[in-house]
């Protein structure tokens, strides 16, 4: 009768665990996946900003009528 409810114990404390780390495990995914995308929004943002730094400077420099099509 012991060995019953020890086995019935393994196996609930066994789910309990299981379900536990499936759910940190989608928690750090959807964690990862956000930081990944706030990384990609933040190159997106940083991007055009360092193309028209550089566009300054090279009008200052006296670049601004390079010809594109080159």
């Amino acid at each position: 009768m012991n060995r019953q409810i020890f086995t019935k114990q393994v196996i609930f404390w066994t789910i309990v665990l299981a379900s536990i780390t499936a759910v940190v495990m989608m928690y750090g995914i959807i964690v990862g996946y956000q930081i990944l995308d706030s990384r990609a929004k933040a190159t997106m943002i940083a991007i055009p900003t360092a193309t028209a730094e550089a566009l300054e400077v090279h009008y200052q420099k006296g670049l601004g009528y390079i010809n594109i099509e080159r």
